[in-house]
């Protein structure tokens, strides 16, 4: 992949932008490995000759990191690892700064986003490193948001949100890496609005509720991943006014309140 396309990701000028990525794309299409992905295997044998209790200046010396980010704690803290444009790894180091975790790989394709100047209207754009869109913005000509959309760096459709007066307003529907529907939610002048309902990425129902002038109102309910009911939370005007649980074999745990008859 040329270097200097996946540099021009970076320009101000949204025109750069778009052809430097139409370039990737072709690039890509006629061989895709000019996208310079090492892919899962090498980092899998990369990583399993690291040694845990190295230091952190040993880790970055076998591991050409960048960081993204690093959560402490009373253990010490936790940073993920940028190991390529396509791969993303987790470690833990503990107080000493001595690594005593390494976590499982994870595909993560870089983006790279130009913020737009101040009061910009029209349609604004930042790519995945492979030329992909990951973000496209358009704004009013008051600079505010108008519709915001996400992809997946497959190219697949993440969310749409649209916007009124810059208040995120109607309905915004969710997908899964291969098209399923995650979930299907409302908003009305800046607040949650209607029945809300999410799936697991196999099809199966993972919570619902109904939100009424922004809060809570009726029943929540969520499900394991296996489609076994797990729990239920009703509201009233944001107010919860009853609850139920039930097991992994589908009994009954409790029921309080309104959910008092809950089966």
């Amino acid at each position: 992949m040329p270097t200097d396309d996946i540099a021009k990701l970076s320009s101000p000028d949204p025109a750069v932008r778009d052809a430097a990525a139409a370039a990737i794309r072709k690039a890509i299409a006629a061989n895709p490995s000019a996208a310079g992905d090492r892919g899962e295997a090498f980092w899998k044998a990369k990583l399993a000759t690291i040694k845990l209790g190295i230091t952190r200046e040993q880790l970055d010396a076998i591991l050409p990191n960048q960081g993204e980010g690093t959560m402490g704690g009373n253990s010490g803290e936790t940073t993920n690892l940028r190991v390529d444009d396509y791969w993303t790894v987790s470690a833990h180091f503990d107080r000493s700064q001595l690594l005593r975790e390494l976590s499982a790989l994870t595909r993560s394709v870089r983006v790279v986003w130009v913020q737009p100047p101040a009061g910009f209207s029209g349609k604004w754009t930042g790519y995945f490193v492979n030329g992909i869109a990951a973000r496209v913005i358009v704004y009013t000509a008051a600079g505010k948001y108008e519709r915001f959309t996400s992809y997946y760096d497959n190219g697949q459709l993440t969310y749409e949100q649209r916007y009124v007066n810059g208040e995120i307003d109607g309905p915004e529907l969710g997908f899964h890496r291969d098209g399923r529907s995650a979930y299907d939610i409302h908003h009305a002048a800046g607040k949650n609005a209607g029945h809300w309902v999410h799936w697991y990425p196999d099809g199966k129902m993972q919570s619902e509720e109904r939100y009424k002038d922004g809060v809570l109102d009726g029943t929540s309910s969520n499900w394991r991943p296996d489609g076994t009911k797990s729990s239920r939370i009703d509201y009233r005007a944001g107010q919860e006014t009853g609850q139920a649980a039930w097991d992994e074999q589908g009994k009954l745990i409790y029921a309080r309140g309104s959910a008092e008859n809950a089966r």
